[in-house]
Order: structure tokens, then sequence, then C-alpha cells
């Protein structure tokens, strides 16, 4: 998990994609064209830890409010994550706030509609993080999903989710991020 964390700091302070937000939050805008290309570059890691004999396949994707430097002010980063064992595969979806000051620490109600529709999912966890003095604070909200969950979340066409009373709508770019990730999954379960 720890690592997890670094990755998501080391990647606001170093992307430069932003991202929009709907229902009273401002949104800030990139050329839907700049977003493809860092997808582009920036595909599905995989990797194998061969004292757990778990291979990780896992997709970051920074959203909106993501400035690099010292005018830090990542929003959100979207990943999601295949853990690979013999018999079992668990997927997990972390959407991480990263500001200067806490936000959602007293109230963090987390909730999904996929295509519109309450998305169920097996499980979920909040848990936070402060960097270090001077540095942001890293909100997670990890969701758990079984197989069905997570192919029903890579067929979507639109995903909305809310934490405590702040909405937010990613736009086709992350969807078909998804479907790129489920591509990589695929193609490493033909590999086994």
């Amino acid at each position: 998990m720890k690592n997890i964390f670094l990755r998501l700091i080391l990647m606001a302070l170093l992307t430069n994609v932003v991202f929009g937000q709907e229902q009273g939050i401002t949104p800030k805008s990139i050329s839907q064209k700049d977003f493809q290309d860092y997808l582009a570059n920036h595909p599905p890691t995989v990797t194998y830890d061969k004292f757990k004999k778990i291979t990780t396949i896992d997709y970051v994707i920074p959203l909106n409010g993501i400035k690099g430097g010292n005018g830090l002010t990542c929003d959100w980063v979207f990943e999601i994550s295949a853990f690979v064992q013999t018999n079992k595969t668990n997927f997990c979806v972390f959407l991480t706030s990263v500001t200067k000051d806490w936000k959602y620490l007293q109230c963090n109600d987390f909730h999904w509609l996929i295509d519109g529709k309450k998305f169920g999912y097996y499980s979920e966890k909040y848990s936070n993080r402060m960097n270090g003095e001077g540095n942001p604070v890293s909100e997670v909200f990890q969701i758990n999903l079984t197989q069905k969950q997570f192919k029903n979340l890579v067929r979507c066409k639109k995903i909305e989710f809310e934490v405590c009373n702040d909405q937010f709508a990613l736009f086709d770019d992350v969807t078909n991020a998804l479907v790129t990730f489920n591509e990589k999954y695929n193609a490493f379960l033909k590999t086994k």
C-alpha cells in the first residue's frame, strides 16, 4: 500500500494532466488529444512478486486539477489493479484525492453510478495519509470488486461518483482506459 501512495504522489507531482468535474465544482480543461497522448504513453504495467507469487496489473490515470511543481493542486488520481494469484484474482479501484488540506476526513461517504445506475461492489475502504511537512495529504477511496463487478465496470460507458456532497463524472477517455486495462489483463491470462 505504501508503494501505491508513493506512486500516486509522484504521478501528481510529475504530471500536467487536468480533467473536468461537474455540479458546482469548477472544471479545468485539457484537450482530448493531450489526455489520449498521456494514456498512450503510460500503458498499464505488469509486475511479478516472486516471494508472494502475485502478478499485479496496474493502471494509474491522473484526473482533474493536477499541476506539477510547487503549485500542486491535484484533485484525483484513478487507479485500477488486478492482483493475480494461481487460482484467484482480486480487483481494486483506488480513487485518491491529493490536496494541501484534509477534505474528506469528517465526511467520506462514497457512492458510484455506472451508466446512471447504482454500482454495487464487494467492499470499500477509506484511508488517509499525511505526506510530510509542506506536502499534500492523500485520501484514498478503495473499492474491491468481484470478477463480475469488474466486467461490468470495464463495459460501462459512464462513471460517476460522489464523495460526501461532491459529485464527479469521468469522461469517455477513462472508460476507454478501462478497456485497455482489461485487454492487458486478458492478454496476461492467455500467457499463463
